[in-house]
């Protein structure tokens, strides 16, 4: 039994492996090494997935065995042994001799909370701050775990008399969430109304409009929509994170919870304002409270900086995230282009070849144990930080669990849920005082192909073909 990392709701998931030792007589079953993902099933969960589980999580397992990184080599002239020695000692070097300011670190989609705290906490050992997670700056209020979570529960849109969709197609994003939206209003004709592009969800819904102009027009209460509000009991919203992207992204925030304030009567027992991501990584990020530290230097101003090295952890190519390095350091699962042309390719574990912890789009806390073992001897990324602080001979104090647990004391709790807090910061409001009027687009275009591991799957790829030929309405 597992859990799916392939998009922010975590799904409960059966995985079927294939033992890779042939004589069974004198051995525990818990000492084999599983070295084959068979098939992924449901696991039934009327919190989250209920019994269903979307096809890429059921068939992405392709990708584990496919173009899979393994060499670790260095592109320069001089004759260094390729092994995890060397390799760990010339990433210290590169990191030593070139100024900080033109370092910058660029994480993917598919990455777990231990990778993420500890390669940040490597970087702050080096001083270096400039941590992008996109090619866009989110604009997001990590303060509280309010402001960038699913807090309604995804179990209570059963209960919901109407939703109100902003920015977000739950079709692509959370197919699962959108089956659940689907079973309810077939169940009980639920009102789903929707602000943002044009999506065909699979049941009938009120568009409103594309522009932010709505969201105001509904504030003020002059949208006929307002009409609807009235005559419900449970309202709920749901934000995507493409709206987090725009530069007016807090103005448009402040708005939504205006909303959500006025909708919802009961105020001290509804938590009906969501966010509803797209990814694990993310929300893994937003639960550390790990803010960009180069939103100054590229979005504000709009000047295209050159950085001299560009850490990359599952990424494609520096183009995918729009951001000029002389060189880069790879840290990848798969083969890509930019492990190519690398300073120093060092290959990674995927989530499932190592314990991780995973955080879902409510604030769930989920623990993921190793179902396969790497056919090398591949390392994690918290294995990469801790050997290289102890090359540099200094403290593993910040790289232990409990500095992690001090960090998000979430992981302790038995319940794997955070404490809500009360309604009363639906009344905070953002440092933000300027509105745009333009469409609110959705970024997220294809289903199959989200993050390194995906990509590689060529089940995922058939599928991603027939999905953006729009020959068949199958997903």
């Amino acid at each position: 039994e597992s859990f799916d990392c392939c998009d922010s709701i975590v799904s409960n998931i059966v995985i079927y492996t294939k033992n890779n030792t042939t004589n069974k007589k004198n051995i525990n079953i818990k000492d084999t090494i599983k070295d084959e993902i068979l098939r992924i099933l449901p696991k039934t969960n009327d919190d989250l997935n209920e019994d269903w589980i979307t096809d890429k999580t059921r068939y992405f397992f392709d990708a584990l065995k496919q173009n899979r990184n393994y060499t670790l080599h260095f592109n320069t002239k001089s004759k260094i042994k390729p092994d995890w020695i060397n390799g760990i000692d010339y990433f210290n070097f590169l990191l030593n001799n070139i100024e900080i300011k033109k370092i910058v670190a660029i994480p993917d989609n598919l990455l777990d909370i231990k990778d993420i705290f500890f390669f940040k906490q490597l970087l702050n050992e080096f001083g270096i701050n400039n941590f992008q997670y996109s090619s866009k700056l989110y604009n997001i209020n990590m303060d509280l775990p309010y402001f960038f979570e699913f807090n309604s529960m995804i179990k209570n849109i059963d209960s919901a008399d109407a939703i109100l969709l902003i920015g977000v197609n739950p079709k692509i994003e959370a197919a699962v969430l959108n089956a659940r939206i689907r079973k309810n209003y077939i169940k009980k004709n639920l009102i789903v109304a929707k602000i943002g592009s044009k999506i065909n969800l699979n049941y009938p819904t009120l568009n409103l409009g594309i522009s932010s102009n709505i969201l105001q027009r509904i504030a003020e209460g002059k949208h006929t929509f307002c009409k609807t509000l009235r005559n419900t009991k449970n309202f709920l919203i749901i934000q995507g994170t493409s709206l987090l992207q725009r530069t007016d992204a807090f103005c448009l925030t402040n708005i939504i919870r205006f909303i959500n304030k006025k909708a919802n009567i009961d105020i001290l027992n509804k938590y009906n304002f969501n966010i509803l991501h797209n990814n694990i990584s993310l929300i893994n990020i937003c639960s550390l409270g790990i803010q960009s530290g180069i939103r100054s230097n590229i979005y504000l101003t709009n000047i295209k900086k050159t950085y001299n090295l560009g850490i990359c952890l599952n990424n494609i190519s520096k183009n995918f995230l729009k951001i000029n390095a002389k060189s880069t350091i790879n840290f990848s699962t798969h083969k890509t282009l930019i492990a190519e042309t690398s300073l120093l390719n060092l290959p990674i574990k995927t989530i499932q070849e190592k314990n991780s912890n995973i955080i879902n789009t409510e604030g769930k806390i989920f623990n993921l144990n190793k179902i396969i073992s790497p056919s090398v001897n591949i390392k994690s990324i918290e294995n990469i930080c801790k050997t290289s602080i102890t090359f540099l001979q200094k403290n593993l104090e910040n790289f232990t669990n409990n500095n992690l647990i001090k960090e998000l004391p979430i992981l302790k709790n038995k319940k794997n849920l955070a404490t809500k807090f009360t309604f009363k910061y639906n009344n905070i409001n953002e440092s933000q005082n300027f509105f745009i009027n333009s469409p609110l687009i959705i970024n997220l275009k294809n289903f199959y192909k989200t993050d390194l591991i995906t990509k590689n799957s060529i089940i995922l790829s058939e599928c991603s073909l027939i999905l953006l030929s729009k020959k068949t309405n199958f997903l």
